[in-house]
C-alpha cells in the first residue's frame, strides 16, 4: 500500500547521503541535508494522517472529518512551526567526524513543538489503526477477522519501527528497523489483496458471466451501463427490499450505511431492516414487511447461521419465492439450501464497490437473469 512509503520517505535523506558520499566521498552539505529533512518530515507527515485515514473512516465513519480536519491543522502547524522556530534548534544533526566516513544523523529535538506532533502522530496511528482493528476483529469472524488482525500487527509494528527509527543511529541496528517496516508493508498488502471466491457450486450461464464480469471491472463491452439502465426500466422504481441479519453483524457489515446508500438509486422505494423500521417484535415485523418486499439481502456469518430470527426470515422468503441475495465474508456460512444463489462477497475495505454490486445484482434477480 502506497500509505506505507511514509518511513521510505524519512529514509531518503539518509539514502541521499550515501549517494552523495559514493559520489564525492564526503557527506552531503549541512543546509541542503537541513532542508531535504524538513521536506521530507512535512511529506511524511501528510501521509501520518493518510494512515490514520483508513482506521478513522472504519471506526468513526460519522465523524471521520472532523476528525481529520483536527489531524490537518494539526499538520499546518507543524509545518509552520519549521518556519517560524530555527530548524538548527528543532532538529538534532550528528555529522561524522571525518566527511564520508558514515551517514549523518539526524532526528527531531526532545520538547520541540516538531516533536511532539510527530509523538500525537504515532500514538493516534496505535490507537485508530492498531488497537482499532483489534477490537474490530473481535467482533468479526471469518476472512474479515484474520484480516482485521493482520492490519491490527501491521500497524503496531509500524508505530514501532517509527519509534526505534528516530532513537537508533544509522548503522547495523537501522537494519531492523528497515525489516519490520518492509514487514509491514507486506502485512498491510496481504490483509487488503482481495481473497478470490472458490464457491459458488453453480456455474453461471453466458448472460450471467457478463453480468458478472461488468460488477468486476472486467466487461468487454458486451454489457454497458445503458443496459443496466434499460434493465431498471424494466423492473421499475418501486422496488423494496428487505434486509436479514444477525445483530452482532451490524457493525461488521454496516448495515445501515449499506441501506441509506441502496435508497439513493431511484428504482429502489424503500430499504427495512429491524433495528431501523421495527415497532413492535421481530416476528410481527417480518409478518407485516417481508410479504410486501420484493427481495432479500441476507447477510451470511456465523452468527447469522446460529440465529433463530434470522432463519426465520429467509426460510419464508424463500417460502415466499423472493429471490434472496447472500452476502458473505466466506462462503462456508451461507445456508447450505442457499449456496447455489448468486450473490457478493463483502469487501470491507470498498463499501462503494459493496453497494454498485449489490445494486446491480438486485436489478439482474428482479429483472429475470438469474435466480
Amino acid at each position: 500500500m502506497d500509505k506505507c512509503l511514509s518511513g521510505a520517505i524519512v529514509f531518503f535523506t539518509y539514502f541521499f547521503d550515501f549517494m552523495v558520499i559514493l559520489s564525492t566521498g564526503a557527506n552531503t552539505e549541512i543546509s541542503i541535508f537541513y532542508n531535504l529533512t524538513i521536506v521530507s518530515y512535512l511529506v511524511a507527515g501528510l501521509f501520518y494522517i493518510m494512515l490514520m485515514f483508513s482506521g478513522i473512516d472504519l471506526l468513526l465513519k460519522e465523524r471521520r472529518w472532523y476528525i481529520m480536519s483536527f489531524y490537518l491543522i494539526l499538520i499546518g502547524i507543524y509545518a509552520f512551526s519549521f518556519i517560524i522556530i530555527n530548524y538548527s534548534t528543532s532538529l538534532h544533526l550528528k555529522y561524522p567526524t571525518l566527511s564520508g566516513e558514515n551517514l549523518i544523523f539526524i532526528h527531531i529535538s526532545i520538547n520541540t513543538p516538531q516533536f511532539i506532533i510527530l509523538l500525537i502522530f504515532f500514538i493516534s496511528i496505535l490507537v485508530f489503526n492498531c488497537f482499532g482493528f483489534f477490537l474490530r476483529s473481535r467482533r468479526a469472524e471469518g476472512i474479515i477477522k484474520k484480516k482485521f488482525q493482520l492490519l491490527s500487527i501491521a500497524f503496531f509494528l509500524f508505530f514501532l519501527a517509527g519509534i526505534f527509527e528516530g532513537l537508533i543511529e544509522p548503522g547495523i541496528y537501522s537494519l531492523f528497523t528497515r525489516i519490520i517496516f518492509e514487514s509491514t508493508a507486506f502485512l498491510v498488502y496481504y490483509a487488503l489483496m482481495p481473497k478470490k471466491n472458490k464457491k459458488l457450486n453453480k456455474k453461471p450461464y453466458k448472460r450471467e458471466a457478463e453480468l458478472i464480469a461488468f460488477m468486476e471491472g472486467k466487461s468487454d463491452n458486451k454489457l454497458g451501463m445503458h443496459e443496466m439502465d434499460s434493465i431498471s426500466e424494466k423492473v421499475g422504481k418501486n422496488i423494496m427490499i428487505f434486509i436479514s441479519y444477525a445483530t452482532k453483524d451490524a457493525e461488521i457489515f454496516n448495515i445501515k450505511q449499506i441501506a441509506k446508500s441502496l435508497n439513493t438509486f431511484e428504482e429502489i422505494k424503500n430499504v427495512l431492516y429491524w433495528q431501523e423500521h421495527m415497532e413492535d417484535n421481530i416476528i410481527k415485523y417480518m409478518n407485516d414487511n417481508l410479504g410486501k418486499c420484493d427481495l432479500m439481502i441476507l447477510f451470511c456469518s456465523k452468527n447469522a447461521l446460529s440465529s433463530i430470527p434470522v432463519e426465520k426470515e429467509w426460510t419464508a422468503a424463500d417460502a415466499l419465492n423472493k429471490p434472496i441475495i447472500p452476502v458473505f465474508s466466506d462462503p462456508k456460512y451461507i445456508p447450505p439450501l442457499l449456496s447455489s444463489r448468486l450473490g457478493i462477497q463483502y469487501n470491507v475495505y470498498d463499501m462503494e464497490r459493496n453497494v454498485l454490486e449489490l445494486r446491480n445484482l438486485i436489478l439482474k434477480k428482479l429483472g429475470g437473469l438469474t435466480e
